[in-house]
């Protein structure tokens, strides 16, 4: 559904980094704002088929946005800030979230 799960916001000063894993099932993430400076957003898809969508536009240091998840089954809108890490290896999504 279009139910929004969580919102926060983060201060730069405080956050380097956010990264966000798709679970089972389709997920959706959507990444916008428009920042002089921005964290670095790290998007690790799931093994449903996921949507990404990316409209973020950092002024000063472009790239921040970085994707990680299969070519197949994901859907990626692309902005300026976007690095487009998705392969065919099912490896690059795996992810335990009770082992560590």
């Amino acid at each position: 559904d279009d139910k929004q799960v969580y919102h926060r916001v983060f201060k730069r000063s405080e956050t380097k980094q956010i990264t966000l894993h798709g679970l089972a099932r389709d997920d959706k993430f959507e990444v916008k704002g428009e920042v002089n400076k921005g964290i670095r957003i790290v998007i690790v898809g799931g093994r449903g088929e996921d949507e990404i969508k990316d409209s973020s536009n950092v002024k000063s240091w472009r790239r921040k946005t970085i994707v990680y998840d299969t070519r197949r089954g994901t859907e990626i809108k692309p902005g300026p800030e976007t690095v487009d890490k998705t392969t065919h290896d099912v490896k690059v999504h795996a992810f335990d979230r009770e082992g560590y």
